[in-house]
């Protein structure tokens, strides 16, 4: 939770400001219900760029380990190498029968 937050708080962070820019531009028309309307989305996006996502959602994935992630146990992948060289990686758990070929010498 930490590391992710590190990655992506700067994307996070700017993606909200150009948001609120965007819609602050609300505010300079002259119909009043537009005004109205730009002003909750800037409020609105302010409080979710710097409340919610900074703040709120890391500190409740923090509190709720367990609950975080579904499935809560990940199916073991079966990884080995085809004629060709390319690494294999197959799931056999999932209900369809999955296969990704990764070529290594790119």
């Amino acid at each position: 939770v930490i590391s992710g937050l590190q990655d992506t708080a700067s994307v996070i962070t700017i993606a909200g400001c150009i948001m609120t820019v965007a819609f602050g531009s609300m505010l300079f028309s002259s119909v009043p219900a537009i005004q109205q309307i730009g002003f909750v989305l800037v409020i609105c996006s302010l409080l979710d760029t710097f409340l919610v996502r900074s703040v709120l959602v890391p500190s409740l994935m923090l509190v709720a380990v367990d609950g975080n992630w579904w499935p809560k146990v990940m199916p073991d992948p079966f990884i080995s190498f085809d004629d060709k060289g390319r690494l294999r990686i197959q799931n056999k758990q999932l209900d369809s029968y999955r296969t990704a070929l990764i070529n290594l010498e790119e």
